[in-house]
């Protein structure tokens, strides 16, 4: 077989770094606020490229594109949508309702802003085979996500270092503008570390399970006190949510095992109820304005909404939700909605930009991953998936209340996560590679 045709990664050690090389620019977009603005995104978008071509040049051979026919297929369609929204059209193209009053020739609102996203989602592409080439096994993909926890306890720490500086009042959003977004990236790294606890052995605890446990717990305490110090009401009810489901999903084990499994649930469940008690009172106060909030949230969704019925096909134009509030926005709903620059919700912001052209077929290609990953679960790759498909859970749960998607770096890290979960669903693909060879060998012998 060709190099260029074969899945298997030849350095597991290569890899390991092109994770952490991966991780490293991940977690500088979030000390940067989330790369927010286009010279960021667009920095982060090259970095991950290069990445990309010395993983495919360096590490190994090729991804079984094969395998992965049906997502990429589906996502050159979205990037094929964008590129036909800005070409200019030799007549106006007809505007109706919230778009009556734009502009210009081409199908996208704003064109600039547009190849602007499409440049965004060719490094989300590079993030996402940065993941695949990454996790040759569940071996190196398990050190992988070692590095990530590494990398969420320091810039959880430096999150908390800001927060006593600015007087330790306000609600912890570390470098991001939202307290929110800060809530979805603690969670992720609250999942993925209990799935770390959950996978050693308490019975007859060795050494190094000690010091893995003591690491692991210290980081997962770390992580959920800061995240009840965002305050985030959503995103500490979709967390709880995916841990009791991360807990009650974990394979079944020796009744010694299960039995040690209940007393880390037990452990876990003291832990937040001190830390509620201890710092809660923010997010406990806020319980009463969940009223006006659900009402923010259906002004904005009603003004996504009408975009979305504007222009059903192919929406606005990528990169363009920031303009829709502004188009959208009334006297009488200025003073709650003036500085709102998103759908808060992911469904609608891809319906209201892409239309059902660009939306469906990058839902497919997200829904495609996640269900090779869902596919391959079973009692060995489960201490790998299951906690990177909670942690799924809880980026897509609280993208329906949140605008944490539409940070480019929070996107970057999922679309890296992506990969990873892919790569180890296709971990039984690439064993019969050499399998196959052996009884190929075999064969020609005889």
């Amino acid at each position: 077989m060709s190099r260029s045709a074969s899945p298997v990664t030849r350095s597991p050690v290569r890899a390991l770094w092109l994770g952490r090389a991966t991780l490293a620019v991940v977690f500088a977009g979030f000390l940067i606020g989330g790369a927010v603005s286009a010279p960021e995104a667009l920095v982060m978008t090259g970095l991950s490229a290069l990445l990309a071509l010395a993983a495919w040049s360096g590490v190994g051979g090729s991804i079984p594109l094969r395998r992965l026919a049906w997502p990429a297929a589906a996502f050159l369609i979205v990037l094929c949508v964008g590129f036909a929204t800005v070409i200019p059209l030799s007549a106006p193209p007809v505007r109706v309702g919230l778009y009556g009053a734009v502009g210009g020739h081409s199908l996208s609102i704003a064109p600039v802003a547009t190849l602007v996203e499409i440049a965004k989602l060719f490094g989300l592409a590079c993030a996402f085979l940065c993941g695949v080439y990454a996790s040759p096994g569940s071996r190196v993909a398990m050190k992988v996500l070692d590095a990530f926890i590494a990398g969420m306890v320091a810039w959880t720490g430096w999150s908390l270092i800001l927060y006593l500086l600015a007087g330790g009042q306000a609600r912890l959003g570390a470098p991001f503008l939202s307290p929110n977004t800060a809530a979805t990236v603690l969670g992720v790294g609250a999942v993925i570390t209990t799935g770390r606890i959950l996978n050693v052995q308490i019975v007859g605890l060795t050494a190094k399970g000690r010091w893995t446990l003591a690491l692991m717990g210290g980081a997962w305490f770390l992580m959920i006190f800061a995240l009840v110090l965002t305050e985030s009401r959503s995103g500490l009810a979709v967390v709880t949510l995916s841990l009791l489901g991360l807990y009650a999903s974990w394979p079944r084990q020796t009744e010694q095992r299960a039995r040690g499994r209940l007393w880390l649930g037990f452990a876990a469940v003291s832990v937040l109820a001190y830390v509620l008690l201890e710092v809660g009172h923010g997010v406990m106060g806020r319980l009463g304005g969940i009223a006006g909030a659900a009402a923010d949230r259906a002004a904005i969704f009603g003004i996504y909404g009408a975009a979305f019925k504007d222009a059903p096909l192919f929406g606005g134009g990528l990169g363009t939700g920031s303009l829709v509030t502004k188009l959208g926005v009334t006297p009488q709903t200025y003073e709650a909605l003036w500085n709102i620059q998103s759908a808060h919700n992911w469904a609608l912001q891809w319906l209201s930009e892409g239309g059902l052209a660009g939306a469906l077929p990058m839902g497919a290609a997200i829904g495609a991953c996640l269900f090779m990953a869902v596919r391959a679960l079973n009692a060995r790759s489960a201490p790998v998936l299951l906690p990177l498909l909670f942690a799924d859970l809880v980026i897509l749960l609280h993208g329906m209340t949140d605008f944490a998607l539409q940070i480019p770096a929070v996107a970057l890290c999922w679309s890296f996560l992506l990969g990873v979960q892919v790569a180890i669903a296709e971990k039984p693909f690439r064993d019969r590679i050499p399998r196959r060879r052996r009884m190929e060998g075999l064969v020609h012998a005889e």
